[in-house]
């Protein structure tokens, strides 16, 4: 399209600022200065933003316009796989991209978590309601809600007392280091008391050392809420990392569908973000209805998988099940290595 000729009247109006302030295109040639740069599509506006302008355009533009969020979501929530299935057939432009839903689920909850609490999810605080517990609580916390989700006769359940056990560091004996049992009194004593060593294991000397250099002058409390702090902060960049490790578990189980990789990443972005929603949900609702939440989600993931992958129903609960006890397992691991870095970092 040609632009219109500006007359001489129209030249003064548009002025000194007849340029876009991202690219330098000139506007002189319009007869009135567009509201975005034909050149960048930057618009032209040049006042700072209101927050009421801000307001508008997210409301209207990405809610009551697009509708992009509010189709997302509800395939997301209510048609398992269905939005995977869609996206791998190319139908994006109706659709929050995988990568953002999984980005804005995950920094939801971990905000929500931080700064709110997660009601039911994580009952206790290692400085508010300390229970007796025999390690770090966060960990232990996440674990027992992993344990709770998992049928009581899952082949996970050993793997998961195993992790809730503690540290074990010893260079010549596992129980080289452990943690002690925590009371409420305990959390006044100083942080280094915390961990015990056995005589003649050096590794756990050299440990208590680093430890009490560490966390010099704090209690049990003051070195918990840093770890419980310090796993928040490192959480989301470990299950970002996780995804990957993941979406190679799904092509391995499905070797041959013929698929890429990035088809598996696809999906694990959307069952995670599904699974970061649905945690949000658990932890304020009733007891009394998360017990029906907590099956719909259990069953909302083999739906997934089946209307994803395809297969005969039995060989998709064959690898589902296989899954259930996998992914706890590797998730422990997740859990136990953000956790020793929240202590030493």
């Amino acid at each position: 399209m040609t632009p219109l000729a500006a007359s001489p009247q129209d030249a003064a109006v548009v002025g000194a600022s007849a340029r876009c302030r991202n690219c330098d295109a000139d506007f002189s040639s319009f007869s009135e200065k567009p509201k975005f740069c034909p050149n960048c599509g930057q618009d032209t506006h040049e006042h700072p933003p209101t927050v009421g302008e801000f307001l508008h355009e997210f409301i209207l533009h990405y809610v009551a316009l697009e509708g992009k969020l509010w189709r997302t979501l509800g395939l997301l929530f209510f048609r398992p796989g269905e939005l995977t299935v869609a996206y791998l057939r190319g139908i994006k432009g109706q659709y929050v991209p995988p990568l953002r839903i999984y980005l804005t689920a995950s920094i939801l909850f971990f905000l929500v978590v931080k700064f709110f609490g997660a009601g039911s999810l994580f009952r206790n605080n290692l400085d508010a309601e300390p229970a007796a517990v025999t390690q770090p609580v966060v960990a232990a916390q996440v674990l027992d809600e992993l344990q709770r989700a998992l049928p009581a006769d899952s082949p996970a359940t050993p793997a998961i007392d195993s992790a809730k056990k503690g540290i074990s560091v010893g260079a010549a004996k596992p129980q080289g280091v452990f943690v002690d049992g925590m009371t409420k009194a305990d959390l006044q004593r100083p942080a280094i008391d915390v961990l015990r060593c056995d005589l003649g294991v050096n590794a756990c000397n050299k440990l208590r050392a680093y430890l009490a250099q560490r966390y010099e002058g704090q209690t049990v409390a003051q070195m918990g809420a840093h770890v419980k702090e310090k796993m928040f902060s490192l959480a989301p960049y470990a299950m970002f990392c996780f995804l990957p490790v993941f979406a190679l578990l799904m092509k391995i189980f499905y070797r041959g569908r013929g698929m890429y990789y990035g088809e598996h990443l696809v999906y694990a972005f959307h069952v995670h973000a599904f699974g970061f929603f649905m945690l949000l949900v658990l932890a304020f609702v009733p007891e009394s209805v998360s017990g029906a939440l907590a099956f719909w989600g259990a069953a909302y993931f083999w739906l997934a998988m089946r209307r994803v992958y395809g297969g005969r129903w039995w060989a998709t609960t064959l690898r589902y099940m296989t899954i259930s006890v996998v992914y706890p397992i590797l998730l422990a691991l997740l859990i136990s290595a953000v956790l020793l870095a929240a202590i030493f970092l």
